[in-house]
């Protein structure tokens, strides 16, 4: 998978105090300046749920995105490799999480293929989420936060600049 130039899909937390201090306005400016179109998906929730999630998954393959940017804390980050995983494998999370049988953790569905790049930009510190291979989302109706991937799950930092430096 390579970048095209054409589109990007940014994330970030609706919070007013980070809006205020244009945390993620200057990464937008610099998408858009070097000609990259920007869609905004601000329905990041604290602590990341199944319908956020798949409205997130929605909006990035209705409006035709192919790279992912999580712009904030572990919520934003975990919800742009969340999407990605989905984008890239199918069905729902839910069918990646690791589930406790008897003295083992097992996964219902091997994830057998990465997603879209996906890069994270924390704009927190202590959350780990920009250099763990997993996320973590909150299913309401049984009220357990799954969590999900995995070394195959997402491309490493080297194979994403390698692409970016060779695109531009």
């Amino acid at each position: 998978m390579s970048p095209s130039n054409e589109y990007t899909f940014c994330r970030r937390e609706g919070l007013p105090s980070r809006d205020r201090l244009g945390l993620t306005e200057t990464i937008e400016a610099s998408l858009k300046a070097a000609g990259v179109r920007v869609e905004l998906f601000n329905g990041v929730v604290t602590e990341p749920t199944l319908p956020s999630i798949e409205a997130a998954e929605a909006m990035y393959r209705e409006r035709s995105c192919d790279l992912i940017v999580g712009v904030g804390g572990g919520s934003s980050m975990d919800s742009a490799k969340a999407v990605g995983l989905l984008i890239g494998n199918g069905g729902k999370f839910t069918d990646y999480t690791e589930k406790r049988v008897g003295t083992e953790w097992q996964r219902g569905r091997p994830i057998d293929r990465k997603g879209p790049d996906v890069i994270t930009v924390p704009t927190t510190a202590g959350t780990g989420a920009d250099v763990t291979a997993g996320c973590g989302v909150f299913d309401l109706a049984t009220g357990i936060k799954g969590w999900a991937g995995g070394p195959r799950s997402f491309r490493n930092v080297d194979e994403v600049l390698s692409l970016l430096k060779n695109a531009y």
